[in-house]
């Protein structure tokens, strides 16, 4: 996943295991927390990998989508940031962390 500055010719992207985080969820704050110590002149952006929805443990529990690691048991995976330099729109990276242009 690739997030463009066109503009400027740069961008930031991620690279993970889609097979252990199949969902990215983004959640956002305009002007909320209005009490102590943002008091509504906070705005955030945040991307949040998710392994399963919907976001009710028992849910996923039911519908056979957690993850269940045994005692003891170990799940390892690796995530990349990467920046990169480009004027035009991105479908992903390769193996080598460089973008794949968009072919427009």
């Amino acid at each position: 996943m690739g997030l463009p500055i066109l503009s400027k010719g740069i961008g930031i992207g991620f690279q993970w295991d889609v097979n252990i985080f199949k969902y990215l969820l983004m959640w956002s704050v305009y002007r909320g927390f209005y009490g102590f110590p943002f008091y509504g002149k906070t705005y955030n952006l945040a991307l949040e990998l998710y392994s399963a929805i919907p976001d009710d443990l028992d849910e996923v529990i039911r519908l056979n989508r957690a993850l269940c690691l045994m005692p003891g048991e170990e799940l390892r995976t690796i995530f990349h940031t990467i920046v990169y330099q480009s004027s035009s729109r991105i479908q992903g990276f390769n193996q080598q962390h460089q973008p794949i242009l968009l072919d427009e």
